[in-house]
């Protein structure tokens, strides 16, 4: 085992995972690493575990930090994703000292095997050890203007859930602790000699006032293309001049559909707006062929002098 791994002991790790849509976020971990030796350190040896997307490491001075795969990386009990992070000169880690780390990455795409457990939503699953004598913060923010909800439990070394008595008691001892606030659930666990995971299931939700507007615009919608051709037929059988006052109705209801189909794009997040999505596709296209058969009308109306 690398010497710098031995010497620096980490003792406090600060999760914050802010989403800026349903499956892209960016994670910032500050990690508290203790220089436990009597020698200055200028190498910190940490295991990223996992390939992290456009990491960037800054010190508690906001520098940023180089880092290299290190030798050891993929060997004995490594990771392949064993990085060294070297402090700048002037600047390393003394005897019984501590320094915050700053690891900042961002994800694209959430990816999980779990999917058959929450059909046609949009989630992200997170884990973290449960590592004995360090105590760990977890701060998930959802993506503005959408509502959100967490699952936590704990997973054995055999990759087991703990059954839910076990959980409780890891609560009432204060060894997991929750709330949440506005669009934020904040989490603090500490583990023990059991190394489990904890595991947090986020997933975002359609907001009702959402749904409800997207309800309001589907019936505007279908009442609207009620109504036209009613208008039409009245206009032919009254002779009215004036047909081309119903172009501009159907050009504002189109519009106003297509809008607020843009919306759809949250179609993933519950099977009841794929029907919407599908309504609206046919709606667009009726209220079309509708303005084309106005235009049409008009012209032979002109045409023929009525």
């Amino acid at each position: 085992m690398a010497e710098e791994y031995v010497k620096t002991k980490i003792e406090r790790v600060r999760y914050l995972f802010k989403f800026e849509t349903l499956s892209s976020y960016t994670a910032i971990s500050e990690i508290t690493f203790a220089n436990e030796g009597l020698e200055y350190i200028n190498i910190i040896k940490y295991d990223l575990g996992e390939y992290k997307p456009f990491l960037k490491i800054t010190d508690t001075n906001g520098e940023i930090l180089e880092f290299a795969r290190a030798q050891e990386a993929g060997q004995g009990e490594y990771s392949g994703y064993l990085i060294d992070i070297y402090l700048p000169e002037g600047r390393e880690l003394q005897p019984h000292c501590r320094r915050t780390i700053t690891f900042q990455s961002y994800s694209l795409s959430s990816e999980s095997n779990e999917e058959s457990n929450y059909k046609n939503a949009k989630y992200v699953v997170f884990h973290f050890e449960m590592v004995d004598e360090v105590n760990s913060y977890v701060i998930i923010e959802a993506a503005e203007h959408f509502d959100s909800s967490d699952v936590v439990d704990v997973i054995d070394q055999n990759g087991e859930g703990i059954d839910e008595r076990e959980l409780v008691r890891l609560v009432e001892e204060g060894k997991i602790v929750g709330h949440s606030g506005g669009s934020r659930t904040y989490l603090s666990f500490k583990g023990d000699d059991a190394r489990r995971t904890l595991r947090i299931t986020h997933r975002h939700d359609v907001p009702k006032r959402l749904l409800n507007w997207i309800r309001v615009g589907l019936g505007f919608g279908v009442v609207s293309a009620l109504l036209i051709p009613a208008g039409l037929l009245y206009s032919l059988g009254n002779g009215v001049a004036g047909l081309n006052v119903f172009v501009t109705y159907p050009v504002f209801v189109i519009t106003t559909l297509i809008v607020i189909k843009g919306w759809l794009f949250l179609k993933d997040l519950d099977s009841q707006l794929e029907r919407y999505n599908a309504a609206y596709i046919v709606l667009v296209a009726l209220l079309i062929i509708e303005l084309v058969s106005i235009f049409v009308v008009s012209c032979l109306m002109n045409g023929t002098g009525f």
